[in-house]
Parts: structure tokens; C-alpha cells; sequence
């Protein structure tokens, strides 16, 4: 909506809700305040995610950081769409074992 607040239980004023600025600037992710302003411009799809995880990816390659997933998180990620569908069109739980 149009008014950014955040409560947080423990931390905020006792059932007051408190305007999202000094939590974001205190805790943005490094990701968002290097890429946000342009993931949200490109990426309408997703809100600036894909395109923030793609940039983060490019970085990885150039060594610039370390990617925060695994193939293996990314393999499970993927899988999920086509595990959705046949659940939704078999009308059943879809069990995954993921082996370790």
C-alpha cells in the first residue's frame, strides 16, 4: 500500500506501527542498495527479485561475491512448477525426498 510501516513485536512501541525508513536503512540487503533502484525499473514481473539474483549470479562469475544458493537449491527452485502442476491437475500431495 501506500503507507510504508513495519511493526516489529519486541522492538517496536507496544502496538504501534513505525515508518519502515530507519529499519530499511539500517537493514537493506547489500543486493538491493547496489541493484534495487534498477531491478524494480527492468523487472516489473517480479518486483526487481529475478533480475537481483541474476546480478548477483553475473558477480559470483566475475568473483566480485559469493552466490548465496547451491546447484542443488537452484535444481529444487526449478522443480517446483512442474511438481505444482501434476498436483493441481492429479488433485494430490506431490512427496519430494531430496537426498543429501
Amino acid at each position: 500500500g501506500d503507507r510504508r510501516s513495519i511493526y516489529i513485536e519486541g522492538i517496536s512501541p507496544d502496538e504501534e506501527w513505525e515508518d519502515d525508513r530507519s529499519y530499511i536503512s539500517k537493514y537493506e540487503h547489500f543486493y538491493w542498495c547496489s541493484w534495487g533502484q534498477e531491478a524494480i525499473k527492468l523487472d516489473t514481473h517480479h518486483c526487481g527479485m529475478d533480475y537481483i539474483m541474476l546480478k548477483a549470479l553475473e558477480a559470483d562469475l566475475k568473483n566480485e561475491i559469493l552466490f548465496p544458493v547451491t546447484l542443488k537449491d537452484l535444481a529444487l527452485w526449478t522443480s517446483i512448477t512442474p511438481w505444482s502442476k501434476i498436483s493441481i491437475r492429479e488433485k494430490r500431495t506431490i512427496n519430494i525426498q531430496i537426498k543429501k
